[in-house]
């Protein structure tokens, strides 16, 4: 799969979602944007996964978004030889990702 920097999430298609897969794409993610597109408040965690041992490490747990508000996350250059990089939604949420290096 390609490295993607947009995501819009949808807690309906699926609560849990990757957003860059392990060996994926170009690494050195520095900054996460999420903006909450939904009329009510977004719950989200954010957490690197361990594809082999299934552990994972957040980074976020249990951020609460306003509507019409933005995080900016920064993330000190994460690589993603060894994790993947997810989120967890609440499953009326909608918000939109922007990964950035």
């Amino acid at each position: 799969m390609a490295f993607t920097a947009y995501h819009n999430i949808d807690g309906a298609n699926g609560v849990d979602q990757t957003l860059i897969e392990t060996t994926e794409g170009p690494g050195g993610i520095k900054s996460i944007t999420i903006t909450n597109v939904h009329s009510a408040d977004a719950t989200l965690d954010l957490y690197f996964f361990n594809d082999t041992t299934f552990e994972k490490f957040y980074f976020i747990k249990a951020l609460v978004i306003p509507p019409d508000a933005t995080q900016i996350l920064s993330i000190s250059d994460f690589n993603n030889n060894l994790y993947s990089l997810e989120i967890t939604v609440g499953s009326s949420d909608k918000v939109d990702v922007i990964l950035g290096r």
